[in-house]
């Protein structure tokens, strides 16, 4: 399913945007590879100056690498889970 989302990202976003949200899928149900999400992340800060990504891993490298910076990372534990809010901006 995770899979699913992201090819589906891929494919169906154009345009441009004033902002992008997106929520990497996590978990052991939702084999994502590093690969997808930095496309997927690659693709966000190309179509909106700013944005904010949801995920657990740090994506900041993977932010910085695709032109945008972050300019803030929150931190949100759910249970088990830490959730990791970056907020960026293109640079």
């Amino acid at each position: 399913l995770a899979w699913t989302r992201i090819t589906l990202w891929r494919t169906l976003v154009a345009g441009a945007f004033d902002v992008l949200l997106a929520n990497v899928p996590y978990g052991k149900m939702s084999a994502t590879s590093d690969e997808a999400v930095a496309g997927m992340v690659s693709n966000m800060v190309r179509l909106a100056p700013r944005g904010a990504i949801i995920a657990t891993e740090d994506l900041s490298g993977i932010i910085e690498a695709a032109g945008g910076t972050v300019r803030e990372v929150l931190r949100l534990v759910k249970f088990s889970v830490t959730r990791r809010i970056f907020v960026y901006e293109r640079i």
